[in-house]
């Protein structure tokens, strides 16, 4: 008879230890059992007396014995091992030792045993008499699937298969959901004074709007039950008790109702935690379920056995389903003392299974200083892991572990410390009026205290980054003051340098409402600018979210670097605080996740909209300009297909920036006389900032790079990848830039964007605050200039060619074109802005990303092929001349050689017009005599050419036809 070897620690366990007793009513034992009395996960320490060893039989079973020691001495008796586990465990060797399946321990013994559990009631300890709430008695076979059920998915699965066993059907009942105003939806003219506020109404909780119907609230009964007994026999063994004494009814009741008592006080606990630096949701802020989140707990040890159900019942309560899983971080610090943690349990779902398994490798230990504590983890459905310090002396080590964890497992629901976008549009004057008109207003504008119009700042730090040549075109330095104005209309006016100022509006936001989240945002524009350069190109500018600017704060950044330890803690948590204690005290409304803030730049560069979703409200957005409550211009973009580039919001903007918002002829102007040198979409410098550090394990960095991907391609989030991943990936690896990735810096661009991820406090106060919002953002402006101005350059290049259709007809704008290219290739386009390695690499990459050298190499060709055009038309246009001259030329030239000839010559030429009045001379003597003679010689002269004449017109005609011709064939 094979033996049994186990602790009865849990449910599970005592099911296993009943079901080989033969309690399932088959009455016939299935081998003997042998208990260990070890609390779960410390099994590794037990160990078998001689007695007991002797005892066993030629079968043992080893139930969720974490023992190798163990198992070597039964095989090295000569008897046979079965391992029954579904766990990942830690080797002695500090290795990981991964025991998981996809069956629970139960499961697997029915499986080896081939012993199906008896549909009929069996005669159990009072832990596992469990009744439904109508008073039935479960039968054996009902307890093994919902003791299984527990074990290997607890809390979901559980549920899942008590609705089973009652006849529910999961999909008969469902929480409320959020029922959005229809008013953003039915819009088909944007009327302006019927578009609300937005979505404000909030999903209804059950005992609110809903009563929550008997049969669910049975099911969830059921579930409090059996979770309250696996509680309750955990807590019984943990205080050393003996598992035979609490199978009287009597003991078992007792004990069930302290349980209970505990589970109502973890409730209370975690209802009163938020606020109080105890509990916190981490998650996207938006309404899709698939979105991850994860509850931050800390919480008294006493709550150890409870505290994660008291989550599940807690949400019940507020119309969570018990059945959908729930993610969480839980550290249990020691009763009277929150600064000592003793123990860590993480729970998430399938897919950090993987991440799990990484955090027990040798390597990843040793990196993290988690050697000293014990770990363990379950396996199943869902995830499930512990750390433990036993010795209570590894406190440090406990946070930093769980540190880790959530770098490793936040992504789109990771909190954002900082962050900052700027969306940039160029644009094109097509007209000189409108250009002088637009400068002349701001000149004006700034003669007035109220205007909020200034110089964009250019300090000496940002100067100084770029090189001294350099400094006067692309970054001319201005203080800020408005009496700096004139001297920068002037300089835009020219635009043989960058000329940039700055606009202040109170009370301009932008608000956004976005069809998955619950709520609009209203971010306030904390700056617009305009800037102007070469060729009558500018661009426009507006900032949302940190306004930090190089005038802001001079000292910060000025630490000694030297002797500051660079570090991926947050700045602004206290020295030696976990930063997942800071996470709990940084709840604040305005938080915004790294999703959101996706989302945000992703929607917030729509200018127009070129597509029509057909009713499908996920593809449609509403973006509003509003003014302290007024909304000035609205776009539902998705909703319709705008005819002008220049409208709704943008158009708004664009007015108020250019100081056209008060003339009449505003909008005509700017769609007639203004062009867009990009499509839709602005180009984006976004430099954000999240809480934590980068993931270290290859787990979390593989999920870490798809927002370092949506974020870099600017699109909005979502689970995995926005494109194929190999082709995001791709695209990713063109464009980043990671020099300095160790001390928490990471860049990334492509030809629209430029984005910064950072972690700690150098990025944080140096390249965030600073260095971000002045020399890096002017690089991207010059890259963006460049790459515009060239556009813009091919456009007149177009224009001046596309003539009648044939050829190059105005030819003195392509030669004043030809002359403009020159100079901007000679005196503006700089290949290098600064000598610092990092400006060198990143203007390089900017360029390369932006494709100026194929731009400039594509107007180079249609020069040299315009060119040579000109150059055929010239020669064939000398061609024409030279033989006309011939043509014309040969009487002429026969007729001086006629006054050249003397009259005594050879032949008696003149002969005959001797005759008529002159005695023997020269004709060229009658010339200076008598007109008579050359009235006669001019009049010989045009009768030749008349007669010849004629012919040459034949000539003509026969060559036009025959190019026409030509052409047709052509």
């Amino acid at each position: 008879m094979p033996t049994f070897v186990l602790s009865v620690n849990d449910l599970e366990a005592a099911m296993i230890h009943a079901l080989a007793r033969g309690a399932d009513n088959h009455g016939q034992a299935l081998g003997h059992v042998v208990d260990l009395k070890t609390p779960w996960g410390r099994s590794d320490a037990a160990s078998l007396d001689a007695e007991t060893f002797a005892g066993l039989g030629d079968t043992v079973f080893l139930v969720e014995i974490n023992s190798p020691q163990m198992q070597e001495r039964i095989r090295n008796s000569g008897r046979e091992v079965v391992v029954i586990d579904h766990h990942l465990y830690q080797s002695k060797d500090a290795g990981p030792l991964d025991l998981r399946t996809g069956l629970s321990s139960l499961e697997q013994v029915i499986n080896y045993t081939r012993r199906q559990p008896s549909q009929r009631v069996a005669a159990l300890p009072a832990y596992l008499d469990i009744s439904s709430p109508g008073g039935r008695k479960l039968s054996f076979a009902e307890l093994t699937r919902l003791i299984s059920a527990n074990d290997r998915g607890h809390i979901p699965l559980l549920a899942a298969e008590a609705m089973k066993i009652l006849g529910l059907d999961p999909r008969g009942y469902a929480p409320p959901k959020i029922k959005h105003q229809s008013s953003l939806w039915d819009v088909a003219e944007l009327d302006l004074a019927k578009i609300g506020a937005g979505w404000e109404q909030r999903p209804a909780t059950w005992g609110q709007d809903e009563q929550k119907p008997a049969d669910w609230q049975a099911m969830e009964e059921l579930v409090r039950d059996i979770r309250l007994r696996e509680s309750a026999l955990g807590l019984w063994l943990v205080e050393g008790k003996d598992i035979e004494e609490l199978a009287l009814p009597e003991v078992f009741q007792r004990q069930y109702r302290l349980t209970a008592d505990l589970m109502d006080q973890a409730i209370n606990y975690i209802a009163c935690a938020q606020g109080k630096q105890k509990l916190r949701l981490l998650a996207t802020g938006r309404d899709e379920a698939a979105d991850p989140a994860l509850y931050l707990i800390q919480a008294p040890i006493r709550y150890r056995k409870v505290l994660l159900d008291a989550l599940y019942f807690w949400r019940a309560e507020q119309g969570h389903s018990l059945s959908e899983r729930l993610a969480a971080l839980i550290v249990f610090h020691e009763d009277d003392h929150e600064d000592k943690p003793r123990l860590l349990e993480f729970y998430g779902d399938d897919a950090e299974g993987g991440a799990v398994e990484q955090w027990f490798k040798p390597e990843t230990r040793s990196a993290w200083g988690s050697t000293r504590l014990d770990f363990w983890a379950g396996g199943g459905s869902g995830c499930f892991f512990g750390a433990e310090d036993r010795l209570g002396a590894e406190a440090e080590a406990l946070n930093a572990l769980a540190n880790h964890i959530l770098d490793t497992v936040l992504t789109g629901n990771r909190p954002v410390r900082k962050w900052r976008t700027s969306f940039l549009q160029p644009l094109r004057f097509c007209d000189e009026e409108l250009k002088n008109k637009v400068l002349d207003g701001l000149r004006q504008a700034a003669s007035q205290p109220q205007s909020g119009l200034f110089p964009v700042v250019i300090g000496p730090e940002e100067r100084h980054y770029f090189l001294p040549h350099v400094e006067p075109t692309l970054a001319p330095g201005f203080a800020g003051q408005r009496t700096e104005i004139p001297e920068l209309i002037e300089m835009a006016r020219r635009g043989l340098s960058i000329a940039s100022v700055e606009r202040f509006f109170e009370g301009l936001c932008l608000q956004l409402t976005l069809p998955n989240h619950p709520k609009p945002h209203l971010l306030p524009i904390a700056s617009v600018r305009l800037h102007f350069f070469y060729h009558s190109v500018m661009a426009l500018e507006w900032v949302i979210g940190d306004a930090a600017t190089a005038e802001e704060d001079q000292t910060v950044g000025q630490r000694d670097e030297a002797s500051e330890n660079i570090s991926n803690e947050p700045a602004e948590y206290p020295p030696g605080q976990p930063y997942w204690r800071g996470l709990l005290a940084d709840d604040g409304p305005d938080a915004l996740s790294l999703a959101q803030v996706l989302d945000i730049n992703a929607k917030l560069r729509q200018c127009y909209s070129t597509y029509s979703s057909d009713g499908a409200r996920g593809g449609q957005t509403m973006i509003r300009l509003v003014e302290r409550g007024r909304i000035l211009g609205a776009l539902l973009h998705g909703g319709v297909v705008n005819e002008h580039r220049i409208t709704a919001w943008f158009r708004a903007l664009l007015e108020k920036a250019l100081g056209l918002d008060n003339d009449a002829h505003a909008e005509s102007w700017l769609n007639e006389k203004l062009e867009l040198l990009s499509d839709d979409r602005t180009r984006v410098v976004s430099s954000v900032i999240p809480a934590g550090a980068y993931p270290q394990t290859p787990w979390g960095r593989e999920r870490f790079e798809e927002i370092l991907a949506r974020l870099n391609t600017v699109d909005p989030y979502g689970q995995g990848h926005f494109y194929e991943p190999r082709v995001a990936m791709e695209e990713l690896g063109r464009g980043l830039y990671e020099r300095f990735r160790a001390n928490g810096s990471l860049f990334a661009c492509t030809p629209h964007s430029l984005v910064f991820l950072g972690f700690g406090w150098f990025p944080t106060d140096i390249i965030h605050k600073r260095h971000m919002a002045t020399m890096y953002r002017r690089m991207f402006l010059v890259a963006m200039f460049y790459q515009s101005i060239l556009h813009a350059l091919a456009l007149s290049l177009n224009e001046a060619g596309r003539g009648n259709g044939v050829g190059p007809i105005r030819e003195h704008e392509f030669k004043d074109l030809r002359a403009r290219i020159i100079y901007f290739t000679n005196h503006l386009w700089f290949r290098r802005l600064s000598s610092q390695v990092q400006g060198v690499e990143l203007f390089d990459l900017l360029s390369a990303r932006a494709g100026l050298d194929q731009q400039y190499q594509e107007i180079a060709d249609e020069i040299e092929r315009a060119e040579s055009f000109h150059t055929a038309v010239a020669r064939q246009r000398d061609e024409s001349f030279h033989r006309a001259v011939a043509f014309w030329g040969a009487p002429l030239v026969l007729f001086v050689a006629m006054l050249a000839i003397p009259a005594d010559g050879y032949f008696d030429l003149w002969g005959w017009l001797a005759r008529l009045g002159q005695n023997h001379v020269a004709p060229w003597m009658c010339v200076s005599g008598d007109l008579r003679w050359l009235t006669l010689l001019l009049g010989l002269f045009f009768a030749a050419a008349l007669a010849l004449l004629p012919g040459w017109l034949l000539y003509l005609a026969i060559n036009k036809w025959r190019g026409r011709r030509k052409k047709r064939r052509k």
